[in-house]
């Protein structure tokens, strides 16, 4: 990043710098908005692939149950 940063014209360097790190921290990051229904469901593939999402109780892990109930209130946050 530095060397990219040296390279550059001094009037552009702002800007270049902040796009080139937008880039770097967006990298494989899926942006898009999901509708509810994939949202909610892929809450629940993390769920049973084993990941601990803590969504309602700091110290329990959410279950899929628990997603399928509140859906709506998860939606709306």
């Amino acid at each position: 990043m530095l060397n990219y940063a040296k390279s550059l014209p001094k009037t552009h360097k702002d800007k270049a710098i902040n796009q080139k790190l937008d880039e770097i921290f967006t990298l494989g990051v899926e942006v898009r908005l999901f509708n509810k229904e994939e949202y909610i469901d892929r809450l629940k593939e993390k769920v049973l692939m084993g990941q601990r999402i803590f969504l309602f109780d700091p110290l329990r892990p959410t279950t899929e149950e628990e997603i399928e109930q509140n859906k709506d209130e998860l939606w709306d946050a």
